[in-house]
């Protein structure tokens, strides 16, 4: 079996790169292999407005701050991430991350498209049916 949890699959900037990643897994794979995938539902990003294109500072304590910025870059289906460190108003560090998400009827094309059967999925790690409102999706998925 592969697992794939806490929205690790979409980082790639090109669709091939992130469609290798699910050839790999195939691969590597025996017949009947599971492979199980999880990720955000787009949809629920969408839907709750999460992707305001705004800025929201948090303050740790007075001289560390902190610049948090999500947004969703709707031509590429990508939601970007950043934070931003500062201490005494001083740029000190930044990360963040960029990150391809996935629709349902998308993913499920991908996997059928390169050898997996889709045998189940949810919209939580509580095993609730999957909608536009669930914060995640997750897939189980065979090797056929």
């Amino acid at each position: 079996a592969v697992v794939n949890l806490f929205t690790s699959f979409g980082f790639f900037d090109k669709e091939e790169e992130n469609i290798q990643v699910i050839k790999e897994i195939h691969k590597v794979l025996k017949p009947g292999g599971k492979f199980l995938l999880d990720f955000e539902n787009k949809f629920f990003f969408v839907y709750n407005d999460v992707f305001k294109h705004e800025k929201e500072w948090k303050e740790v304590d007075e001289m560390t701050k902190i610049l948090l910025e999500n947004k969703y870059d709707v031509i590429n289906e990508r939601e970007i991430f950043s934070a931003k460190f500062y201490v005494n108003e001083e740029l000190v560090d930044e990360v963040g991350y960029n990150i391809r998400l996935y629709s349902y009827p998308e993913i499920k094309r991908i996997l059928e498209d390169n050898g997996f059967e889709i045998l189940n999925h949810w919209g939580d790690y509580s095993s609730n049916v999957f909608s536009v409102k669930s914060k995640r999706l997750i897939i189980l998925a065979q090797k056929v």
